[in-house]
């Protein structure tokens, strides 16, 4: 493997990290619904900072020349 193989590699490793963040924040959010108003809204901030996060890594992986991942960990 190359170097920017390399790079892309653990760049697309933190996307699917951020990614899995991303479900949970969002399940917790939906659990908080009836609970508390402003912990849906913390959980709902925190993913869409993940979601930033995601999409900055992904610039980052396309300049590469890589293929960037849109799963979780999981998939």
């Amino acid at each position: 493997m190359t170097t920017n193989d390399d790079l892309v590699e653990v760049l697309n490793d933190l996307i699917r990290i951020n990614n899995d963040r991303i479900v949970g924040y969002e399940k917790a959010g939906e659990e908080a619904r009836d609970i508390d108003v402003d912990l849906r809204a913390a959980f709902s901030k925190m993913a869409d900072e993940s979601r930033q996060y995601a999409a900055e890594l992904t610039q980052h992986v396309v300049k590469l020349g890589g293929e960037p991942v849109t799963g979780t960990t999981n998939s």
